[in-house]
């Protein structure tokens, strides 16, 4: 009799200890995130190590919900240098084969990486109606759930992020259409952010290069695509040398005067146009006219360290930003102009 109840409780034991070895799959959401160690009872320590948001981790699980979704083991701890009586809520973690502790609310159980491929709204149920003051902007690495979605053209499906700003873990849903969960598309996005900070020319191509053995969607495409294009434009600006412009504070800003009207005897006869100014692609005449505005106000940028005599006038070329929006062709209005069509004039107390 004794042998079966000893037998019996063995087997429980090892159920349990079974049990308690199940883990499944999460989604890191924080950049840098730590990983933690039990130092004593109640209190963690950092493992020196961390982990990028995208990267997945296995998470020890104590049971499911009644929606059959698995629910993480966690326990409640302080750590090395936290104030008195602070606490956090920690998750069981298995890394590389070790175990350590990732504080709860930085990553998400279950759900897969992805990442926003441009500004997305985010709503906190599966109704367009219920949509939050908070978007997520383009490049978060979020985590999802593709098979809890909604049906018809547009699609939303369940997500979770960690905001950065404010250190909290936000759920809710997003449309399928504006991220990508390709593993490729999530390394092509680093490597493509990695490329516009690049300063060295032939780096930056190699960087963009590497992009194209990956197997990317149709809108990472197009996103390497453009900044391919943008790559090539530096190169053509190369002859000029390019000088960046302080930020020019409150005070005033710059605009661009064309030669009517009450601004006739303050500005150079108009080169281009007695109608317009051009923006251009490019410094000098060959550059692609991209947009043409009269009396527009906005920020100088960059200046050429070269200037350029045109119909008598010497001056230097300017990438002028006037900070809004064309109506009719949805394009930024911005672009290189040639100096004589630049006056500088204070915000307050200038009549124009």
């Amino acid at each position: 009799m004794k042998k079966s109840i000893i037998l019996a409780v063995l087997v429980l034991l090892c159920a349990f200890a079974a049990f308690a070895e199940e883990t499944a799959t999460a989604t890191v959401l924080q950049n840098e995130m730590n990983l933690w160690v039990e130092k004593s009872e109640g209190m963690m320590e950092w493992a020196k190590i961390n982990l990028n948001a995208g990267e997945t981790i296995d998470a020890y699980i104590s049971g499911s919900d009644e929606k059959n979704n698995p629910v993480a083991l966690t326990k409640r701890s302080s750590w090395k240098n936290a104030k008195e009586g602070q606490t956090l809520l920690f998750t069981k973690v298995r890394y590389n084969e070790q175990d350590y502790y990732a504080i709860s609310n930085r990553i998400a159980l279950g759900l897969k990486p992805a990442i926003v491929l441009e500004n997305a709204a985010t709503y906190t149920s599966k109704n367009f109606a219920d949509i939050r003051k908070k978007g997520v902007p383009e490049g978060t690495v979020i985590a999802v759930d593709i098979t809890d979605k909604t049906s018809g053209v547009y699609t939303l499906v369940k997500m979770a992020y960690y905001d950065e700003k404010a250190y909290v873990k936000r759920e809710g849903y997003i449309m399928s259409s504006k991220i990508s969960t390709t593993k490729d598309d999530i390394s092509a996005y680093k490597l493509l952010k990695q490329a516009e900070k690049e300063p060295d020319e032939a780096r930056k191509s190699a960087i963009l290069n590497s992009i194209t053995q990956l197997s990317i969607s149709s809108k990472m495409n197009e996103m390497v695509k453009n900044q391919s294009e943008e790559a090539e434009k530096l190169k053509d600006l190369t002859p000029w040398g390019i000088t960046d412009l302080p930020n020019q504070g409150l005070n005033y800003r710059f605009g661009i005067i064309d030669c009517k009207g009450k601004d006739r005897d303050h500005s150079p006869y108009d080169i281009d146009s007695l109608e317009y100014v051009n923006l251009r692609s490019l410094p000098g005449l060959d550059g692609e006219v991209i947009c043409k505005l009269q009396l527009a106000r906005g920020t100088l940028k960059k200046m050429t360290n070269e200037t350029v005599t045109i119909d008598g006038v010497t001056e230097h070329w300017y990438y002028f930003d006037s900070g809004r929006i064309d109506e009719e062709t949805g394009e930024t209005e911005h672009g290189w102009v040639f100096g004589a069509y630049v006056r500088e004039f204070y915000v307050d107390g200038d009549p124009w």
